[in-house]
């Protein structure tokens, strides 16, 4: 499944399957090992990207 958007959320977000889009959170962002992100980028309080996961782009937290 993959999901096209923007997620905003004032909680933890874990990613676990095909996005594409932005991330904006208040919390915590998980790109689990089986994710591919491909988007705007992550704004969050921190990102913890798994080694196998596919990240198009580079998480940053800000």
């Amino acid at each position: 499944m993959k999901f096209t958007g923007d997620i905003v959320a004032d909680t933890n977000v874990t990613i676990d399957g095909e996005m594409v889009g932005r991330i904006k959170s208040t919390r915590h962002v998980s790109l689990g090992a089986t994710s591919r992100f491909e988007g705007g980028g992550i704004e969050s309080e921190s990102a913890l990207v798994s080694v196998m996961c596919g990240a198009a782009s580079s998480p940053r937290a800000s």
